[in-house]
């Protein structure tokens, strides 16, 4: 009985933090924060997550397939999504980091420009 009311919290906690990521990112589509792709990675994700947690057996049949023990599947699976998650956010910074660098070249050309100007005032 123990094991069986541990197990419901683990699933409860689980589907609460999926419709947490869930709701999250839907408020960040909305407010013009997540790309739709972005939107629907998350809103997979936690669907996923959802399924996983009120039917942890629902997934067997993929596990088999790769493996036979559904942990080294599950942290295979973990690791991949992991470097996918990472190289994302690499793709990201590089892409604002260039837009910073951009943005800094031209206030300072603007800057020049208003210095210019004000030393021809005087």
């Amino acid at each position: 009985m123990g094991a069986e009311l541990a197990f419901s919290w683990l699933q409860f906690i689980g589907v609460v933090l999926a419709g947490a990521i869930f709701y999250y990112s839907k408020m960040l589509y909305k407010k013009g924060n997540f790309k739709r792709k972005d939107f629907w990675i998350w809103g997979g994700f936690s669907i996923l997550l959802i399924v996983a947690s009120i039917i942890p057996t629902f997934f067997n049949f993929i596990f088999a397939l790769f493996t036979r023990r559904t942990l080294d599947t599950l942290l295979i699976f973990g690791l991949l999504v992991s470097f996918g998650l990472i190289f994302q956010v690499y793709v990201r910074l590089q892409q604002t980091n260039k837009d910073v660098t951009e943005l800094v070249r031209k206030v300072a050309l603007k800057f020049e420009e208003y210095k210019k100007s004000s030393r021809k005032r005087k």
